[in-house]
This record gives structure tokens, sequence and C-alpha cells, in this order.
């Protein structure tokens, strides 16, 4: 794997967690951690992984859509409103 500006290999990620994780957190990208010139791992930012985990259910939820798998927003509104009641209890 080419040495780039978001890769590290496992022994600087061992030498200086702190300096890479701030690395990963101004860039806001993944870094791949490389054992031996192969990837081995990916390091993200909480802010990264929020936005990864963000996209991928919207992805899941225009899946659910395109097959089928919906719930009429009637529905779903009258379960939020059972929910809320519940909480101002």
């Amino acid at each position: 794997m080419a040495k780039s500006k978001n890769a590290v290999t496992i022994s600087e990620l061992r030498a200086s967690p702190a300096r890479i994780l701030k690395r990963a957190e101004a860039s806001n990208r993944p870094i791949v951690v490389t054992e031996r010139g192969k990837p081995r791992g990916i390091l993200l930012s909480s802010k990264a992984h929020h936005d990864w985990e963000m996209l991928l259910s919207i992805m899941r939820g225009e899946r659910e859509a395109l097959s089928g798998k919906t719930v009429p927003f009637e529905q779903v509104f009258a379960k939020a409103d059972k929910v809320l009641k519940r909480l101002t209890r």
C-alpha cells in the first residue's frame, strides 16, 4: 500500500496514538492502519463514525422503502404521540 497522509503503520500508531487520533479528528477522514504494507484496520474520529452511521441508516431506509417495507406516517406519528405522552407524565 502506498504511503499517504491518510495511512499509518501499526508501529506509528503504537508510538503516537494521541497525535494520530488528533489527525483523524482534524481531517474528519479515515486513517488506514497498515501492517507490513497491508491494510489491517481503519481509525475514525467520533464525528466521522457518526457520519458513517447516519449514511448507513439512510441507505438501509432507502433499501427498505424500495422493497416495500414502509409504515404509513399516520402510524409512525400515532406511536410517537404515545411515547411522548408516556414521557411527559
